[in-house]
């Protein structure tokens, strides 16, 4: 069974090359089509600490909690 693609057409970079809808960067982007179960793995492991952390931002950014004790 083959790894979805995360992509949600939502497709827009940053500055850093990463998408803002599955938070791929570019270069993993490029690389979905012919990567092994394993890499796409590897490359939505990566994505989904992206994804975390960007919200992690946001949550900052507009003075919300992330949850944790300080």
């Amino acid at each position: 069974m083959s790894v979805e693609s995360p992509c949600i057409s939502v497709c827009e970079l940053d500055e850093n090359n990463v998408c803002s809808g599955c938070f791929r960067t570019l270069e993993e982007i490029g690389q979905w089509p012919l990567a092994s179960d394993i890499q796409r793995k590897e490359f939505l492991r990566r994505s989904e600490v992206r994804g975390q952390l960007a919200q992690g931002s946001v949550n900052r950014a507009m003075g919300e909690s992330d949850g944790s004790v300080r």
